[in-house]
């Protein structure tokens, strides 16, 4: 019995160190290569454990996956996977740059290879993202934070799935808590009616943007839904309009008042056209003719509130 059972850890070990000439494995395998097959599953097993990741033995006995870094098409392929997911557009953008940094940050840390990404360089990682400002000098929200930990770990999700990390690293992961106080800054009827009152209506764009506004008040639209709105959205039978791809993944429909529908036909029968020089169908456009982005609808309203007078945020 004692001699089949060292033949076979024999063979066992022969097939091994075969199998290591023939295939590229990580350098961390090697001290045990001449153990055996079973001195193998011992040695990941102790990594597992030094990394904090203490999960059995069935993550070792798994195909040991390709450690390589290589951000920019790791990104891409997940990215891929969250569209094929059907997560929205802007959801995958703001997932790209909170990646970008992440990888910016491992690579600081010198970290060459995915699974040297441990529970250890997470919790530094979450450190650093409290100490970081934002352009106006303000450290960063800890929601922002948390935004920014929730794509790491959908992604190391995914590239537990496709078995390129033995583990998850972000798992048990402790989030900052998010302070959830009442809205402070609300403007008062006179002072939306001021608001309202200052774009010029004899010139194109300040006819734009009284309509921007007036959309914004009489419908209570967020400012990426509006942005979205196209022409075949808009029902003049019924003076409604459509909200596609909102922010909770439901579309639905929404009655115009009576002064931003009276806006809203002023400004596509009267000056719409002076912008749009193609086929475009955002009601919504910019002086060059395009599609109006979140970011500039949001300095319109930066810019009529400071002509105001309001300090409200």
């Amino acid at each position: 019995s004692q001699v089949r059972t060292e033949g076979r850890n024999s063979g066992h070990t022969a097939l091994f160190q075969t199998r290591c000439r023939n295939a590229s494995i990580p350098p961390w395998c090697k001290p045990y290569a001449g153990q055996g097959i079973l001195g193998t599953f011992a040695g990941l097993h102790h990594r597992a454990i030094c990394r904090g990741h203490h999960h059995g033995l069935t993550a070792a006995t798994q195909e040991i996956p390709s450690t390589a870094m290589n951000p920019e098409q790791i990104i891409l392929d997940y990215e891929t996977h969250r569209r094929a997911l059907a997560r929205s557009e802007s959801n995958i953008q703001t997932e790209h740059g909170n990646l970008e940094r992440f990888f910016a940050f491992v690579e600081q840390e010198k970290i060459t290879q995915l699974t040297d990404v441990d529970g250890k360089l997470i919790l530094k990682y979450q450190i650093h993202l409290s100490q970081l400002k934002n352009a106006k000098g303000i450290l960063y929200h800890p929601q922002t934070q948390n935004v920014h930990l929730v794509s790491v770990r959908n992604l190391f999700r995914y590239l537990r799935r496709k078995n390129m990390v033995f583990c998850n690293p972000t798992d048990g992961i402790e989030f900052a808590r998010c302070p959830k106080p009442l809205p402070r800054d609300i403007l008062t009827v006179p002072e939306m009616e001021l608001l309202l009152k200052q774009p010029k209506l004899k010139s194109p764009l300040g006819l734009r943007d009284r309509c921007l506004l007036e959309l914004l008040y009489s419908t209570a639209c967020r400012a990426s839904e509006v942005v979205k709105l196209d022409l075949t959205d808009i029902n003049a039978e019924h003076r409604t309009m459509l909200i596609r791809e909102p922010k909770n993944g439901r579309d639905r429909v929404v009655p115009c008042g009576r002064l931003g529908w009276h806006y809203l036909q002023r400004y596509l029968t009267e000056c719409r056209l002076n912008f749009v020089e193609k086929d475009e169908q955002a009601v919504i456009v910019n002086s060059r003719g395009e599609r109006i982005t979140r970011c500039g609808l949001l300095e319109i309203l930066q810019r009529y509130a400071r002509m105001a007078g309001l300090k409200k945020k």
